[in-house]
């Protein structure tokens, strides 16, 4: 028979082993929570950067049918419009070629992003403008490139706003207007080959998705 001493210490070890076997089966059902959540969260960054890919594509094959063939570059989100396109050499505003061009995508962005499928999906449309290495020098309006660059991309997005107003009404999901604009100098070349340095002169147009939201379940 035994005593109320070992009797205690049967008991205490007893409870000790349902706590430990509580505790481990919380740990368990957390860890599986979190790695639903983590797989869900996965699937919806892979999903968005398929949904974005497809919408690049489709903007590029309506430009196409205005003869207009802008670059995309899918693992980035962008499209490329070169900079001789839309701009003189060594100017920002947009001549009477790139206005044409501007007005066409600026019809087609609106009707893209309206579509059931990518309402609401795209975060954020920021402009950007690059130039080459190329310094400027005693020029009247621009003190350096990165003067020149920004400005490019200011006068895109207006030009954008100006030929198609309900672009400016565009929100994301949260209420944020949707487009942006900024300038990078030659700071973010796509090449340093200098035979190439023409590709560096462009105007980018980067999308962000909204991001993935974490599952409620």
């Amino acid at each position: 028979m035994k005593s109320s001493q070992e009797a205690d210490g049967d008991a205490f070890s007893t409870s000790l082993s349902d706590l430990m076997a509580g505790l481990l089966g919380v740990f368990v059902l957390a860890l599986a929570y979190f790695m639903l959540n983590v797989g869900d969260i996965q699937n919806q960054y892979t999903g968005n950067t398929e949904k974005r890919n497809a919408m690049l594509k489709e903007i590029k094959a309506e430009m196409k049918q205005y003869d207009v063939d802008i670059q995309i570059v899918e693992d980035q989100g962008i499209i490329r419009i070169p900079a001789g396109v839309l701009f003189e050499s060594g100017e920002a505003d947009i001549n009477g070629e790139g206005a044409e061009h501007i007005n066409e995508l600026s019809q087609v962005l609106y009707r893209v992003l309206q579509e059931d499928t990518y309402k609401n999906s795209v975060d954020t449309i920021f402009i950007e403008g690059h130039t080459d290495s190329d310094p400027i020098e005693n020029h009247p309006r621009y003190r350096s490139n990165w003067d020149l660059s920004t400005e490019r991309a200011i006068n895109t997005l207006t030009k954008l706003e100006e030929d198609n107003e309900s672009l400016k009404q565009l929100k994301n999901a949260v209420g944020n207007p949707i487009f942006s604009c900024s300038g990078y100098a030659d700071t973010r070349p796509v090449t340093t080959d200098e035979e190439r340095k023409a590709e560096n002169r462009r105007i980018d147009l980067r999308f962000t998705m909204m991001p993935p939201k974490e599952s409620s379940r």
